[in-house]
């Protein structure tokens, strides 16, 4: 990186962060960031109070003794580390904690605050920009998705992971309903799920978006009643994509995973001869499991999941009866594999 001179390096090092009348002048201490820069493999790391200034990766700080402006370029740094700000801080703790409409509050608040940063690597405007979609995609606000997308500043700019997350937001803001949607979303999807930064979440994240692209086309009054066989092959499609939402999570945000099983148990629950079969499903047994028809036993074996492992206190009536049938087809047998003789 091209610095002023040695001098200049010298009189940076003695730059403290409260030290700066200048800075605190023009931005407010509220808004300053810190930074932990090296400018060589041969000199010290130093701390430095950032100007509020956005000029690509340059960034700029102020030397407290003799006032002066003083800068370099970050993407010519050995090291360029902004500290989170206190108020980021708090703003993702209270993500991670589950409240989303306060954090979205937070985020945007300090998106809008540290934006004459946003040019420079990591720093705090873009990150709370990036955890601000990450909430509204889990509230599942798809408006509010397709919103932030389109205001989201300089995207370009995003590297790797964030990158990915971005266009993975672009295809959840058109998520829909709408018959008409399929071909849009579908193409969206083939065009980032290959992106190798696009963790298992996000993948099951675009998987809940085409499976409910694949269940609009099955008419509300037949996921109401009955599924029509000429809409089969359409059904069969959105129950395996919702599943692969389900599945993609493990234990971590699993707001859009529950809701994509809730939607393929209520197509797995209309599917051809499902509801008669249900009938005449009392005093479920071993034989009676194994010859029932196949929809009926993955819309009983996904509903006894939802009801015992992932929304225990459930009150779906539909739900609760389907996992009222689970058969446990292994009890009673030896383990496979199991060597040990039994004792006369």
């Amino acid at each position: 990186m091209k610095v002023y001179n040695i001098v200049a390096l010298a009189l940076a090092a003695v730059a403290s962060f409260a030290g700066s009348a200048v800075a605190q002048q023009k931005a407010g201490n509220s808004a300053l960031v810190k930074a932990y820069v090296r400018f060589d493999e041969k000199a010290r790391p130093m701390n430095v109070a950032l100007e509020p200034k956005q000029d690509g990766t340059k960034f700029f700080f102020i030397n407290k003794e003799t006032e002066q402006m003083m800068g370099g370029d970050a993407a010519k740094c050995d090291l360029f580390y902004i500290q989170t700000p206190a108020d980021l801080a708090a703003a993702t703790k209270t993500y991670k904690g589950g409240d989303f409409e306060a954090a979205r509050k937070q985020l945007g608040a300090c998106k809008e605050k540290y934006k004459a940063y946003a040019g420079l690597p990591g720093n705090p405007s873009t990150k709370a920009a990036v955890m601000e979609l990450e909430c509204a995609i889990r509230q599942m606000k798809w408006e509010d998705v397709k919103a932030l997308v389109a205001s989201f500043s300089n995207p370009g700019a995003l590297e790797y992971n964030d990158k990915a997350l971005y266009e993975v937001a672009k295809v959840m803001g058109s998520v829909s309903d709408d018959p008409g949607a399929l071909a849009g979303i579908k193409a969206g999807v083939d065009a980032v799920k290959g992106d190798k930064y696009i963790n298992s979440t996000q993948y099951g994240w675009l998987m809940y978006a085409l499976g409910r692209a694949y269940a609009a086309q099955i008419p509300a009054d037949q996921l109401e009643g009955n599924i029509s066989e000429a809409k089969v092959a359409d059904a069969n499609l959105a129950i395996d994509t919702l599943c692969q939402a389900a599945v993609s999570s493990h234990g971590a945000a699993m707001e859009l995973p529950k809701d994509a099983m809730l939607r393929a148990v209520k197509i797995l629950w209309a599917m051809p001869g499902v509801k008669d079969y249900v009938a005449q499903a009392n005093n479920m047994d071993v034989n009676k499991w194994n010859s029932a028809p196949y929809n009926f036993r993955d819309a009983v074996a996904l509903a006894y999941l939802i009801k015992n492992v992932y929304m225990p206190d459930i009150k779906d009536s539909t739900i609760n009866r389907l996992a009222s049938f689970h058969v446990n087809t292994l009890e009673g047998k030896e383990k496979p594999g199991s060597d040990e003789k039994k004792e006369d």
